[in-house]
């Protein structure tokens, strides 16, 4: 089953969930390096590689209806990441 979700932004006072992009990498990467314990559940590696390998992965299944990973910006800021479905 795949679900075509387009350009669903989630988007509240302080918090916007969008669709991740592949220049979403190193802002990941950043956010996943500053503190583990406060991303202790985000799987995105700390290194600029693994982060863009990750993103790639995503953008792969989400192309292929597995997956719909969203980027996590707080006050336009990437803070994280988020899946809102797996089919």
């Amino acid at each position: 089953m795949s679900i075509d979700l387009g350009r669903l932004v989630l988007k509240g006072k302080a918090v916007t969930l969008r669709p991740m992009e592949a220049e979403d990498a190193e802002g990941l990467a950043s956010a996943s390096g500053e503190s583990r314990e406060h991303y202790v559940y985000n799987p995105v590696p700390e290194e600029i590689s693994g982060a863009r390998e990750y993103v790639r992965l995503a953008l792969r299944q989400r192309d292929e209806g597995q997956r719909y990973p969203f980027t996590i910006e707080w006050q336009t800021r990437i803070v994280g990441q988020h899946e809102l479905f797996r089919f």
